[in-house]
């Protein structure tokens, strides 16, 4: 289960993806800015997922949504994004305006970084149906862990976002959503 929660949240927050975006909003800032904005979106984003796994269906409730039917029109965001990133489109990316708003911005960590990139609609769905499924406080936890384990891995991805694209270069990131397209 917890091979299984941690797989979905890392394809689904798609780390690597959200590191091109970093660079580009983020280009011409200090090192110690960067590494204070990646912290600060991961952080963010760790926060946004723990409390949407915790509280997901509280809130669905409150509006009478049932689990399964989030589930279904969960499944059909994450099925549109599994099959933009197989086609190797990069518009699942697309923040509207966000991007061109972040780059007039001192500090891009928390829009469009930590929310929609990080913990977007995708990863959020993600958390809130991983906690419906567990059957017991031993699973709850490990979708907690598996969280907090995406977002620390998330930080040290943006963290090194310059070698990571110098090393994957454009081929290789497409070669990478490609292959994250299938396994979501």
């Amino acid at each position: 289960f917890f091979i299984v929660a941690l797989t979905s949240l890392f394809t689904i927050v798609s780390p690597f993806s959200t590191a091109s975006v970093f660079l580009s909003i983020t280009r011409g800032d200090s090192k110690q800015k960067k590494a204070y904005m990646a912290r600060r979106a991961s952080i963010t984003a760790t926060i946004v997922l723990i409390i949407s796994a915790l509280a997901g269906s509280y809130i669905l409730s409150f509006f009478g949504i049932t689990v399964n039917a989030f589930r279904i029109a969960g499944g059909i965001i994450i099925t549109g994004i599994g099959w933009k990133m197989l086609k190797a489109e990069r518009e699942y990316l697309k923040t509207g305006g966000e991007e061109k708003e972040a780059a007039d911005k001192s500090d891009v960590s928390i829009i469009p970084l930590a929310i929609p990139l990080l913990s977007g609609p995708g990863a959020i769905t993600t958390s809130i149906v991983l906690m419906g499924e567990t059957s017991g406080l031993l699973e709850m936890l490990l979708v907690l862990f598996a969280i907090i384990i995406v977002c620390a891995i998330s930080y040290i991805i943006l963290l090194k976002a310059d070698m990571v694209e110098n090393y994957l270069g454009e081929t290789g990131r497409r070669v990478l959503d490609i292959l994250r397209g299938l396994i979501v």
